[in-house]
């Protein structure tokens, strides 16, 4: 695509006579790429175009072209993605985990030259859609017409992102068990960062952790903890994940056998699970710090901010400014005062969003 240029002149630091020689090539290169070919003819196209381009580059230049391929990639793929796994740039994903061997194998380039040839018309078509249905909303064009090209990028979003998943499946194959299976794990946790992303469970355990070096039995019954929060999280993410994934579907078009309030409770029991795994992890650490720590404080009164903004929601008191000072109001004297409001606010602030379930 020719917004890729800007990608190139930057990471190459091309002059305006090598910007201008290199536009004409990408645009003759686009030009060929755009006419329907045997899938076998579109690496011979890209190496074509890529030795043209290296002619006009200077030695320094030349070195750099490996970054050009990745930035070119990385910029594509995340441009307009939506879809979790879409953006995800699977050789990019894998770089830093291969081995020289497996990084100048046979089959790895040959894996890697695959997923560029079946990825560029595939990018190429999403961008197409993108563009024309900005351009048919902004001039009010018919429903039929935007509903036709919605109807067919969603599952175009689909075939990316499972080219994606199938390309880390294939180099994880030609790579050792152990990080074959952190690569997989890698692409799961890059796609999905709602569901595998730190939540308060585990920020809480790492902090007691920390607060408990200096006392070797704590720390044991903190470790002891930490063990099953891994486990607890283990079963609720694969039932998140699963949750995420049926939405994400069902909003690109693929409907499955899930309806829309289908699809929005699993959501939202996933969304329950994560919650009373976190509930579970304050009250469990709220035993075992020590009140005076600071760790101690903070769960405190996290714990009783969680309770009063559950009763008064229940209540549905919030907005009831009588209520609100009755709860907060410590001293009894009928109004709140700096620290009995910022109380109210913190308490507010910090479950709002949590009792809303936005997690995922």
């Amino acid at each position: 695509m020719m917004r890729d240029m800007e990608t190139i002149a930057t990471v190459l630091e091309l002059d305006s006579v090598q910007v201008s020689i290199v536009e004409t090539m990408l645009a003759d290169y686009l030009a060929a790429t755009s006419i329907s070919r045997p899938a076998h003819e579109y690496p011979a196209l890209a190496e074509e175009f890529r030795a043209n381009v290296m002619a006009v580059l200077s030695e320094g230049q030349v070195t750099r072209w490996t970054d050009v391929d990745a930035a070119v990639r990385r910029s594509r793929l995340s441009m307009g993605a939506t879809l979790p796994g879409e953006g995800i740039d699977a050789v990019g994903l894998a770089q830093g985990m291969l081995e020289p061997h497996e990084r100048g194998s046979r089959d790895m380039i040959a894996v890697v030259q695959e997923y560029s040839a079946a990825l560029d018309p595939l990018l190429a078509r999403r961008t197409e859609l993108m563009d024309a249905i900005r351009s048919e909303a902004g001039r009010g064009a018919a429903d039929s017409s935007l509903r036709s090209h919605m109807d067919e990028l969603g599952p175009l979003r689909m075939a990316i992102r499972d080219l994606n998943q199938r390309t880390i499946e294939r180099m994880s194959s030609l790579m050792s068990e152990e990080r074959g299976a952190m690569l997989r794990d890698r692409m799961v946790r890059t796609s999905y960062p709602t569901v595998f992303g730190v939540g308060e469970a585990e920020a809480l355990v790492m902090r007691a952790r920390e607060e408990s070096r200096s006392d070797d039995e704590l720390r044991g019954r903190i470790d002891l903890i930490a063990g099953a929060l891994e486990s607890r999280l283990v079963d609720a993410r694969a039932r998140a994940l699963e949750a995420v994934r049926a939405r994400s579907e069902f909003a690109a078009g693929v409907r499955g056998s899930h309806t829309a309030e289908q699809v929005d409770e699993r959501i939202k029991a996933s969304e329950e699970e994560l919650m009373k795994v976190d509930d579970w992890v304050i009250d469990t650490l709220l035993v075992e710090m020590p009140g005076s720590s600071a760790l101690g404080a903070h769960l405190r009164e996290v714990s009783e901010g969680r309770d009063r903004y559950r009763k008064l929601s229940e209540r549905k008191a919030w907005g009831n400014q009588e209520a609100t000072v009755s709860e907060f109001d410590s001293d009894g004297d009928g109004a709140l005062d700096a620290a009995e409001a910022d109380l109210a606010f913190r308490t507010y602030t910090r479950n709002v969003s949590r009792f809303a379930k936005y997690r995922l």
